[in-house]
This record gives C-alpha cells, structure tokens and sequence, in this order.
C-alpha cells in the first residue's frame, strides 16, 4: 500500500499525546512505543497490540520482522503479533546498532563475534567480511579483506570497488563513489555513469545518494541539483543549510531559502522557513519559531508552533509532542 497525501486532506490529531507515552514511526502498520517506560507496539488507533516488555530494546518493524533484545544482550526478531521468529542468539554490538533491521531479505548481526548476514529464517548465509552496510536495491557496500566492493544477496562480489576510498548505497540505480574529497557515481555494473566531478565541502563529510531521481551535488563550495542522467537541474550556486528539521534539503541564495520539488524537478522558494526532505507528499518543516508541516506546494498542513515538536510522516502518520506529551497527526481517514 503507498501513502501519499493529496491537496485538501485534512490532518488531525488521531492519536492524542498523552504523557508518559512515546513513539516512533510506522513501519508495516506498526510504531514501537513505550508505555510506563516498558516496550511496546502500537496500531494506528493507538491501541497496544504487541506487549515487549520482556525486551531492554525493540527496533522498527521492516519486512515484517522487528529485532529485539533480552536481558543477556542478544539479539532475535518478532513477527506482526509479537511471535519470535528468530530465537535471540545474535550479539548486539556497536557496530550494527541501527542496521539490524531486514532489507532485501537480510540482515547485519553478530555471531561468535564476527559479521554476517542472515535469511529471515535466522540462518547465516553471507559472512566473511570485516565491514558492511544493509543492502539497497539487492547489493551491500563491504568490505573483505581491507577492499572495498558490493555483493549480492548470495554473498557474491558483484561491483569491485577497491580503488575508491567510500561507497554509499544503491538508490535509484546508483550508488555514491568517492576518491578523496572528489564523488560520483556508478551504475549497478560497476560503470562510473557520472564521473568523480563533484565536491566533498567541508562539514558535510558526506554523498549524497539519489531520491526520487535527483541528488544534492557540490561544486566549488557550491550546491545544485542533477538528474540520474547527470543533466543540471538546478545551477552549482545555492549554499546549503542545516535547517535543524533532521536533513540539509534546504538552499539559499542571496538571502532567499529553497525546498526541493522532487516530482517538479525545481527549487522552490520558501522565505525563511527551513523545509526537510518530502515523505508521503508532506515535509516537515521549521519557521523560526516553531515545527509545522508543508505540502509540495508550500501550504501548510499541520500550522507551525502548535506542537513543541514534530517528526516526519511514515504511513501516514506524523508523531508530534505538545505540552501533555507524544500522539500522532495523521491525513488517513481512519
């Protein structure tokens, strides 16, 4: 099912903040949440429908699977109703923190000590690496033997990468290369479709991969917008500006501020309001006095300042906090 808020549709409050409640986004249906500080899974009534209390910590529901860990620090994954499906038997370590959760069929755990990637049956099917990163689009970026490369989902070298100092992630095709402070990009043969032309600025030690189509790209200090085809959307003449609304989509030139409309394919001006990237149709949004949330036309849907703080949409539904505590918005006829 595909959440996408359309011009006119009303957003309220369907879940009321109440205080000692908190929640995450929805993923498959479901947030984690806490409840008197112990761990639980909400529906989007609010209702608690999976009770984890037994757990120290839950992770988001991908896949129809949710990691979860016990008292001894190992890790296991629950399905929908809370059943485990995967005993706890997997380390929790710093180094997966964040990345248990399944994507393309698999998942970075710890076993014995060492990294590996499991079905969602629990059983180890990829292994031998040093480092790794969830899989996009049916490749992982890992590294094996001190070099960099991607495999596939059956452990296999698909793209040798060792002449590249970083590899970000698959997404729309392609996947962030750097050498030094210069990055472009490849296809998913390995090509270099968009050769290593833009900048690593300072601050921002980061690639940033393709949504929808288009990627933030640096040139001399200075940031524009490109196509997956390389074709310049939007001149290398924009600053960029953390906007404190979790992400840095919004550019500023001469003193006038800009969101991204991916589906337009333009910039968009936005006065002082700092915008983050587009979930759903909806992008929260931040006016220098409060949080709100904006359509892709620059209305306001959620007016700014009257909640102490909001989050982005997933599924449908934006978690906010007010004085009385945490609840959700939501545009869903529910």
């Amino acid at each position: 099912m595909s959440f996408e808020y359309k011009k006119g549709m009303e957003v309220k409050e369907v879940i009321k903040c109440e205080e000692g409640k908190y929640g995450n986004r929805f993923s498959c249906g479901l947030s984690r949440a806490k409840e008197n500080d112990k761990n639980i899974f909400i529906n989007k009534k609010g209702e608690k429908v999976i009770d984890c209390s037994q757990y120290k910590r839950v992770g988001d529901f991908d896949e129809n699977l949710a990691y979860v860990i016990n008292d001894d620090d190992k890790l296991g994954f629950i399905d929908l109703k809370g059943n485990v499906v995967i005993d706890c038997k997997f380390g929790d370590d710093w180094y997966t923190a964040g990345y248990n959760s399944f994507s393309c069929g698999r998942a970075l755990v710890h076993k014995d000590k060492e990294l590996c990637f499991i079905d969602t049956s629990g059983n180890v099917v990829i292994k031998n690496f040093e480092k790794a990163s969830p899989f996009y689009q049916d490749l992982a970026p890992v590294e094996i033997n001190g070099k960099k490369c991607f495999i596939n989902k059956a452990g296999e070298i698909a793209i040798d990468c060792s002449k590249y100092d970083s590899v970000g992630y698959f997404s729309d095709g392609l996947a962030g290369v750097r050498i030094g402070r210069k990055y472009g990009f490849i296809d998913k043969t390995g090509k270099e479709v968009l050769p290593l032309d833009y900048d690593i600025e300072e601050g921002f030690g980061f690639v940033d991969e393709f949504e929808d189509g288009l990627a933030i790209v640096c040139k001399n200090g200075k940031y524009g917008l490109i196509d997956t085809n390389g074709n310049e959307i939007a001149e290398c003449k924009y600053k960029r500006v953390g906007n404190g609304v979790g992400d840095v989509d919004t550019l500023e030139l001469d003193g006038k501020k800009y969101f991204i409309n991916r589906k337009k394919k333009e910039l968009v001006e936005c006065g002082n309001i700092n915008v983050g990237s587009f979930r759903e149709g909806i992008a929260l949004a931040h006016n220098g006095r409060g949080y709100g949330h904006i359509d892709i036309e620059g209305n306001v849907v959620v007016p700014f300042g009257k909640y102490k703080k909001a989050f982005s949409f997933s599924e449908g539904m934006g978690l906010v906090v007010n004085e009385n505590g945490w609840g959700y918005v939501s545009y869903l006829a529910l």
